[in-house]
């Protein structure tokens, strides 16, 4: 499998609850075109953790969304570089909640 964490902040006045709704309903659009293989629900950061190291960022959030294979998350990608007005829109309000955002990627040794 083929995976992204897309590591983030909620813009101020934003609830977990609102971008999770708008995050499901984005992994739900993009199950239906078979864009993605699933995701993890939204994660909060626990900075006060001896596991957390990361001083370099301050991100409050995480986000797992898994793929196929990489050729998946490539489709996915091209699709979100020009998408149809409704992926658009899904993907527009996710990102209209958060901020900060850094991704990052791996597939399964």
């Amino acid at each position: 499998m083929y995976h992204m964490l897309s590591c983030f902040s909620l813009k101020p006045g934003v609830s977990l609850g609102d971008f999770c709704v708008a995050y499901d309903a984005f992994v739900t659009h993009m199950l239906s075109l078979d864009l993605i293989a699933g995701s993890d629900p939204v994660a909060i950061r626990d900075k006060a953790s001896a596991l957390d190291t990361d001083a370099d960022r301050d991100h409050g959030y995480f986000a797992l969304m898994h793929f196929a294979d990489k050729a998946q998350s490539e489709r996915a990608y091209e699709l979100i570089k020009t998408p149809p007005k409704e992926t658009q829109a899904a993907h527009v309000r996710v990102f209209s909640l958060a901020t900060d955002m850094v991704f990052m990627a791996w597939e399964d040794a």
